[in-house]
């Protein structure tokens, strides 16, 4: 992926980036669509410029992954890995 995200580009081999929908600290929020699942998400791509803002973001989507409930539904994808 090019350091400067663009609509159209694909992020992760499944998420092809759409429009920005959001900015903060750490980078820049976009409308995606996930192709393998085929719906709408939402992806954060870190600052290019910050070395700090990535890991910042992977801590993020590790507290995020964390929930397990019976109320909270998992996504999984091909292989069992959400």
């Amino acid at each position: 992926m090019p350091v400067t995200p663009e609509a159209g580009h694909r992020v992760g081999g499944r998420y092809r980036l759409q429009e920005p929908i959001g900015q903060g600290g750490m980078g820049v929020v976009w409308q995606a669509r996930d192709e393998l699942l085929e719906r709408r998400v939402a992806v954060k791509c870190a600052r290019p410029d910050d070395a700090r803002a990535a890991q910042r973001l992977m801590k993020e989507a590790r507290y995020a992954a964390r929930p397990h409930h019976p109320n909270v539904v998992a996504v999984l994808t091909p292989g069992g890995a959400p």
